[in-house]
């Protein structure tokens, strides 16, 4: 024993350190006792208490317009008005279903994704044992915790075939919405109050993504719809596109890792002439061997018309990025790379300010900061000195200034 406590005390004393290097975080503005959570009203999809749901509701995004609640799920929609709440849950007034035909099913389950499991897939029979004198002869049973493993792989699989709404805006007095529908995305309009179908569906490609799992943005700006999601079945072609409107649609030029290397969507933002949208990707500035998240944020001119014949035809001109630093200073940075939520252009102090949370990896101590960008430090970053790379596998090197103004500006082509 008396070999252990020198061995301890070096341990309580190293930990003491560590603790003492991370900075105590400021309490909470406010705070609400679990038992008042508790009282909200939740929805689960029913239109009254007798009503009997069977399957989960898996709300994929949701729309606030007035005292109007609007919910998209897996092949609904729902309204629900607030000022009829009252009790412990929310009640729907309308509802539209909206699910993928046999066609897109059938397509989708050829790709190799599936709508619903077989009985013979998920329970498989028993192969029958053959003996011998020595003994049994046959291959040994599988593990139970390998056929569940199995089981629940293709259970999640299952539902990939249906019509996941992942985008749900406000547009022209009515809603604009888009599904996966089976691996084939479909663009609606439907009105507000009945929610009835307008006119005929939409392409949904390079508006909303193919898979319910992938995170996209939307939103509406003078008159344009601007997004940020994949535009393939694989989805290896992330893209920030703007469709819709009077100007020409634009996209990010295709397959470069200096535009996007895998991006995480998170948001999108208006504000002045541009559109901000903060996401995160992998990094390719870092000479590591692992790859390494960060977290930036891109802009782009709502006003930009595209380049020329000859170079960025039907591409942005103006779009730039940056990288978003939340971090604890040091002899060496301890970085929150992980930005997985943030808030509306809200005012504070005079300023213009949005709020993002911020998270360390999953094999990192777990932490989340929130840290405020003010859209005047982001302009400064974005508008200034950009690290340029001259190829897709070099290293990041060499600055250069670059406008970015949009659509007219001759900086913008250079």
């Amino acid at each position: 024993m008396a070999t252990l406590t020198p061995c301890f005390l070096r341990i309580f004393a190293v930990l003491q350190l560590a603790a003492c290097s991370f900075p105590e975080e400021p309490g909470p503005l406010i705070s609400a006792p679990a038992e008042v959570v508790r009282r909200y009203p939740v929805f689960v999809g029913r239109a009254h208490r007798s009503y009997t749901r069977q399957e989960p509701l898996y709300i994929q995004t949701v729309l606030k317009v007035n005292r109007t609640l609007y919910i998209g799920a897996r092949d609904d929609l729902y309204r629900v008005e607030l000022d009829h709440v009252s009790g412990d849950e929310m009640f729907y007034s309308k509802k539209r279903t909206w699910e993928s035909n046999k066609n897109d099913i059938r397509i989708c389950r050829m790709k190799g994704k599936h709508e619903r499991p077989e009985p013979h897939v998920l329970f498989p029979r028993a192969k029958p044992a053959f003996y011998t004198s020595v003994g049994r002869t046959d291959r040994p049973a599988r593990k139970p915790a390998s056929l569940m493993n199995s089981i629940l792989q293709f259970m999640k699989r299952n539902e990939e075939c249906r019509n996941y709404i992942k985008v749900l805006l406000s547009h022209d007095g009515g809603l604009f919405v888009c599904g996966t529908n089976a691996f084939n995305p479909l663009c609606a309009n439907y009105t507000r109050d009945t929610l009835e179908l307008v006119g005929e569906p939409i392409s949904g490609m390079a508006r909303c993504p193919y898979d319910p799992k992938h995170a996209n943005v939307a939103l509406f700006a003078e008159g344009s719809l601007f997004t940020g999601t994949v535009t393939d079945f694989l989805a290896i072609d992330a893209v920030i596109y703007r469709s819709l409107g009077e100007s020409p649609a634009l996209r990010t030029i295709k397959h470069d890792s200096k535009w996007f290397r895998e991006p995480y969507f998170v948001s999108a933002v208006e504000w002045g002439p541009h559109i901000y949208f903060f996401f995160r990707e992998m990094a390719m500035e870092f000479n590591y061997l692992e790859k390494v998240m960060v977290s930036r944020v891109a802009r782009v001119c709502k006003g930009d018309l595209g380049g020329s014949q000859r170079v960025l035809e039907r591409q942005w001109t103006s779009f730039l990025k940056a990288r978003l630093n939340c971090s604890i200073p040091g002899d060496s940075h301890f970085y929150f790379n992980l930005l997985q939520s943030t808030s509306p252009i809200i005012r504070m102090q005079g300023r213009d300010v949005i709020l993002g949370v911020f998270s360390t990896p999953s094999n990192r101590p777990p932490s989340c900061p929130v840290s405020n960008g003010h859209e005047r430090l982001c302009c400064r970053a974005l508008c200034d000195e950009v690290i340029l790379a001259r190829s897709p596998q070099a290293h990041w090197a060499g600055k250069s200034r670059r406008g970015g103004k949009g659509g007219g500006d001759e900086d913008a082509i250079q």
